[in-house]
């Protein structure tokens, strides 16, 4: 158990270390701001679209007679109403950004947060995968194991899609 958390604190800080300074000069003011607007709405998109494929999933598994199914139903839908309410609140918040005239510095500070968060997020994704592959492995019911399997693919898709998000943020410097 120790090895896991030193692990995963090294993956947290070797993410929150990636290099998030941008030029604010590489890019007009509008240009950065529509540019933040379109990558994390972009990016929130698919974080709602997977929120509510693991809810559609997730329904139908409630139902089943199998405890290991039902328990990774559960986890489906619960993960994926928190993801869908994350997805929602964010595109709402950048939805208000679209119009808003701060500085080229500003966007590229605002860019530099979202990594910031998305590396963070990834090491919080790390103990998710390891706890669910843990249950999964060492379970002692079906339901644990079911458990397991619902964070292990939860997780796993956070893992892939902040980790992403590391990059999506990147700084943006002009085409021209």
């Amino acid at each position: 158990m120790k090895r896991i958390l030193l692990a995963t604190a090294i993956a947290v800080l070797s993410l929150a270390s990636v290099p998030s300074v941008a030029h604010a000069e590489d890019l007009p003011a509008t240009e950065a701001r529509d540019a933040f607007v379109r990558d994390q709405r972009n990016h929130m998109t698919v974080l709602g679209a997977f929120a509510l494929g693991s809810i559609a999933a997730g329904v139908p598994m409630l139902t089943s007679s199998h405890a290991e199914i039902r328990a990774a139903g559960v986890q489906s839908v619960a993960w994926g109403a928190i993801d869908g309410a994350i997805a929602l609140v964010a595109l709402v918040a950048t939805n208000n950004l679209a119009n808003d005239e701060a500085s080229a510095a500003h966007w590229a500070d605002e860019r530099a947060t979202s990594r910031r968060i998305f590396a963070i997020n990834a090491g919080l994704d790390i103990l998710y995968v390891t706890a669910g592959a843990l249950l999964l492995a060492l379970g002692k019911t079906d339901t644990l194991r079911g458990t397991g399997a619902g964070i292990l693919a939860q997780g796993g898709f956070l893992l892939a899609f902040d980790t992403a998000g590391i990059f999506v943020m990147a700084p943006r410097s002009s085409s021209h």
